[in-house]
């Protein structure tokens, strides 16, 4: 996660940017509270949600990587056969649909997700890695001190972090708020596309709507 933030500056400081807006979901909501950590001098402001400051979200019986929860014990088993290379393509696609839904409110939603994903493929050799990175992840103490401006939002069903985290994180930044999606899970730009363009819209500055 470090270098992932590295990397960042380097492209920033080659852009001869002096500062800047970053913006995550998920794996990147979790760069984005390092980020603010890391280079707060850099940041206008962050964007982030699906996020947790630690690694204790996967020790939370709400979240499916929690060996507690009732999804766990099946998503490891697609995990499994999806790391295997002899599993079938079109197993594949059953297998990563079933991943999908267990981060969706509503089962209409998949079709959305569908057509909007840039790839529908699950990509284990990243979640194992980062999943792996995660055991000694966690920023609470440090985000206290950021100055950060951070627009935080999060559904209030997520499987994967559950809200809860995303109110904690919220809480320990001096200069957060968060946005709460009522009727989503995991992705709540596609579940509730028109609220959390709207959501986006309140993150601009006025200075730079009328630019």
């Amino acid at each position: 996660m470090d270098d992932a933030i590295h990397d960042m500056e380097a492209i920033r400081t080659a852009l001869n940017i002096d500062s800047w807006t970053f913006s995550g979901h998920s794996t990147g909501g979790f760069l984005a509270l390092k980020y603010a950590v890391m280079y707060q001098e850099s940041l206008n402001q962050l964007i982030a949600g699906g996020l947790c400051a630690s690694y204790e979200y996967m020790e939370h019986p709400n979240s499916i990587y929690c060996p507690e929860n009732s999804n766990n014990p099946r998503m490891k088993e697609i995990f499994s056969e999806l790391r295997n290379p002899d599993t079938p393509r079109e197993k594949r696609i059953k297998l990563s649909k079933e991943w999908l839904m267990m981060s969706l409110y509503k089962e209409e939603s998949y079709y959305k997700v569908i057509n909007k994903k840039e790839s529908g493929r699950t990509l284990m050799d990243k979640i194992d890695y980062f999943t792996s990175e995660l055991r000694n992840y966690d920023i609470r103490e440090q985000l206290k001190s950021s100055p950060v401006k951070a627009f935080i939002y999060c559904g209030r069903h997520v499987a994967q972090c559950p809200h809860i985290f995303s109110e904690e994180a919220a809480e320990l930044m001096p200069n957060a708020s968060l946005t709460t999606f009522e009727y989503s899970n995991h992705i709540p730009d596609i579940e509730e596309e028109e609220k959390f363009k709207d959501f986006l819209k309140s993150t601009v500055n006025p200075s730079e709507k009328e630019k």
